[in-house]
């Protein structure tokens, strides 16, 4: 029975664990999406048009 219920405890932590560390790589994916966009629109608010 401890057996059973170790793998099952093995297998609930793994699932929770691949949750946690696909959540922190799309926290990472934001991250680095608001980061480039933020350059950009500094970059952009250099921008001058002269007519």
């Amino acid at each position: 029975m401890d057996q059973i219920l170790n793998k099952v405890g093995s297998y609930w932590l793994g699932q929770k664990a691949n949750k946690e560390i696909n959540s922190v790589g799309d926290d990472i994916n934001v991250c680095s999406f608001l980061l480039t966009l933020s350059r950009l629109l500094t970059s952009s608010s250099n921008f001058q048009l002269n007519f």
